[in-house]
């Protein structure tokens, strides 16, 4: 396990925000430095990343991944991370498997519009959509996460939930 920072900002009401809402960051010459330690020292075969949004600061994201490239750090480990899906871009994702990272994991929390807004996830199921056909395209297993049984929430949302994950098909699946 790896974190390269710490910290969300988002407002999603069933997260207990372990790391605060402030985030703070690791440089990404200090994030590939201690990538190379561990791979001198341990010799894992993977590494995966803990951050709660790999992405956040896309930018940085960015920077650690072409490090991870030009350092041929790549060649040695695969990668794995978590991030939400209004984080992808075909960019992003294309960097990801150039970067030999192999599963990516989004949480969406449900399949329902209502309760993803009263939930305040900031999301919409077309961004899922898009994440998850883009991180396939790119060669990416998907792992998607949900919730069921949010307050308030009925069987015909948990339907949609359940309708939903048929739909976008992930390669893993967590309830």
């Amino acid at each position: 396990p790896l974190i390269t920072h710490r910290g969300c900002p988002f407002q999603c009401v069933f997260c207990s925000h372990n790391s605060g809402f402030k985030p703070r960051y690791r440089t990404p010459a200090n994030v590939l430095d201690e990538v190379e330690e561990i791979l001198e020292r341990y010799r894992p075969t993977r590494i995966r990343i803990e951050d709660e949004t790999f992405g956040l600061h896309m930018g940085r994201t960015k920077a650690i991944l072409e490090g991870i490239i030009s350092r041929g750090i790549h060649e040695h480990v695969r990668f794995s991370a978590q991030t939400r899906v209004d984080r992808a871009d075909d960019e992003f994702m294309r960097l990801l498997r150039t970067a030999n990272f192999e599963t990516l994991e989004l949480g969406v929390e449900t399949g329902n519009p209502e309760v993803l807004e009263k939930i305040k996830k900031g999301i919409t199921l077309e961004q899922v959509e898009r994440a998850v056909g883009l991180a396939k395209a790119n060669g990416l297993r998907v792992w998607c996460k949900f919730i069921l049984g949010h307050p308030g929430e009925t069987h015909a949302q948990i339907r949609d939930t359940i309708d939903f994950i048929a739909k976008i098909n992930p390669h893993q699946l967590s309830v």
